[in-house]
């Protein structure tokens, strides 16, 4: 497979860039988890496109912790992030290709998270940013401990709706058909029906 811009100019060419990372990770795909890794990937750091020269290749807003002297290490470099206490400068990884991006992505979101990736993988995105955000993998601009009146925390509500959108504009990939679960999960309804019959197929090799 040979990805003609690096980084990918669009959601099929992010798919197969991530889709290959998967598979040197874990193996067979599941498409609940990849497509879930994706929408991460397109909202946090829009497959790679941000940084010097929009060529980072940082799928997942990765940072790099700053040397003593405050400056960045090689292969990272400075950017703006946000959190309860306001903006601030920090460092950020940045990689030579967008699969060694798309791999890292993974490897913090799914292998040092197994509780993101297990949820993930059931469909259950909600609770998948829920143990996101009980590991630092993102904080948010709200109070921490801050919660709304449905009991969710603020940062993690508001992390749903900025994936649910990423999940909106990829769903067509994995559900060409406009086929449409019954759910009460909002995340799992836009993937739904065709992940469960890209993972049977799948098993079916």
């Amino acid at each position: 497979m040979t990805i003609a811009v690096d980084p990918p100019i669009d959601d099929q060419e992010a798919k197969e860039v991530l889709s290959m990372g998967y598979e040197d990770l874990f193996g067979p795909i599941n498409l609940f988890a990849l497509g879930f890794a994706q929408a991460v990937g397109l909202m946090e750091g829009k497959y790679g496109k941000w940084g010097p020269n929009n060529s980072s290749n940082n799928w997942g807003a990765i940072t790099r912790a700053p040397l003593t002297d405050g400056s960045c290490p090689a292969g990272s470099f400075s950017h703006e992030d946000s959190d309860e206490n306001g903006k601030y400068q920090t460092c950020f990884e940045a990689y030579d290709t967008s699969l060694e991006g798309a791999t890292d992505l993974l490897q913090n979101l799914f292998v040092n998270r197994p509780e993101v990736f297990a949820a993930a993988a059931s469909g259950e995105f909600p609770e998948a940013i829920r143990q996101m955000y009980a590991s630092n993998y993102f904080r948010g601009t709200a109070p921490h401990n801050q919660k709304d009146p449905n009991g969710e925390f603020t940062n993690v509500n508001r992390y749903i709706a900025f994936v649910q959108k990423g999940i909106d504009q990829i769903a067509p990939l994995y559900n060409p058909n406009g086929v449409q679960e019954s759910s009460g999960n909002a995340l799992y309804v836009a993937l739904g029906a065709a992940a469960l019959v890209g993972v049977i197929a799948i098993a079916k090799r």
